[in-house]
């Protein structure tokens, strides 16, 4: 069994962190905004190259990005009884990142485009105020969390599509050779684009409208700046900027167990989740520095191209862990450091926070 004293004093220590020690925020999360629009002003004003935001994805390696998803381990071992529970999960995880990376050898232009989708739904339903921190969603959470990952993925594409084909279809033909896109694909790619931009913008519009549906205001302004940021900025720098500064700082602010995210968001969180992320940390490092020597061109856009190669295979076994059943989530009761979550409560409290209704 895992000692319950490291267990309880780290459980201890987050919400300690998460009283004393506030990341600054405006109402709502819009500190996040103002940046992702103070990015598209300086894009608007200097325009960089198509390629300028390879530094953004080698950051993201070290800081926030590659931690928010080595920290899974740490989620599985949260969640477990004990030692073996963690190894048989972790055993699962593990077979899932193969089979993907199966795919991606196999069909790499397959694995590109159902990453793609699949990254979508996962920046949706992570992010998005209706469904960020939760577990066991319905149908209608799927569909607006997916509707805004489609706006979020793919207005990059719309606006800039030769430029957003680009870094993906380097990592194509790192498997097999794949041609040029011709102006008229190149076409279809960005009317494709638009029509799943306007598919998100109905899909959360519908959500907008239930009855006393709160967090619009917040949404929308997201929703809004990422428009912006991919009409102006380079699609690298425009993804990469809503990964980092939205998603996975997200993420590292909140997170503590798939389902159950820390009382208060805080950087003593973050701290807490780089830390704890180490151990998977340092080998997926490894692996992506390790990569970017098989890939040509200057080290900066060899490194960014490997990392992209790493979401690609390793995004979906992230994605089922935090986006976990209830089910999973019961994994929960058995450690001895954390309290019995009921699933039930839980997602009515979510829904009253969302609705205005009673719990």
């Amino acid at each position: 069994m895992m000692p319950t004293t490291k267990s309880s004093l780290i459980d201890a220590a987050a919400r300690r962190g998460s009283s004393q020690v506030f990341l600054p925020r405006i109402h709502g999360g819009y500190a996040a905004v103002f940046v992702l629009l103070a990015v598209s002003c300086a894009c608007l004003i200097f325009t960089p190259s198509a390629t300028s935001g390879a530094w953004l994805w080698v950051a993201a390696v070290f800081i926030l990005g590659m931690p928010h998803g080595a920290y899974d381990l740490e989620a599985i071992w949260r969640t477990s009884s004990n030692w073996r529970i963690t190894a048989r999960r972790f055993m699962v995880y593990s077979l899932v990142l193969l089979a993907c990376l199966g795919l991606f050898l196999a069909l790499p232009a397959t694995a590109v485009a159902a990453f793609l989708f699949l990254a979508a739904h996962h920046f949706g339903i992570s992010d998005s105020v209706w469904t960020r921190g939760r577990v066991g969603l319905s149908w209608s959470d799927h569909l607006v969390g997916l509707g805004r990952g489609l706006v979020v993925l793919f207005s990059p594409f719309a606006f800039q599509p030769s430029a957003s084909l680009a870094p993906f279809a380097s990592i194509v033909r790192l498997v097999r050779p794949l041609a040029d896109p011709q102006p008229a694909a190149l076409a279809f790619l960005a009317l494709l684009g638009a029509i799943l931009v306007l598919l998100g913008i109905a899909l959360v519009s519908a959500a907008s409208l239930r009855t006393r549906r709160s967090g619009r205001a917040e949404e929308w302004a997201t929703l809004g700046s990422v428009l912006a940021l991919s009409a102006f900025a380079p699609p690298l720098v425009a993804i990469g900027s809503y990964f980092l500064v939205i998603h996975a700082s997200g993420h590292c602010l909140r997170a503590l167990t798939p389902g159950r995210p820390v009382d208060s968001w805080s950087f003593s969180n973050a701290v807490r989740v780089h830390r704890e992320s180490i151990p998977l940390l340092v080998p997926s490092v490894i692996i992506v520095l390790v990569l970017a020597t098989l890939v040509p061109g200057p080290r900066t856009d060899a490194i960014a191209l490997s990392f992209l190669i790493f979401c690609v295979v390793a995004t979906l076994p992230h994605h089922l862990l935090w986006m976990a059943s209830s089910r999973w989530s019961r994994g929960i009761a058995c450690h001895p450091g954390l309290p019995v979550p009921d699933v039930e409560r839980d997602r009515r409290g979510d829904a009253a926070r969302f609705t205005g209704a009673p719990a």
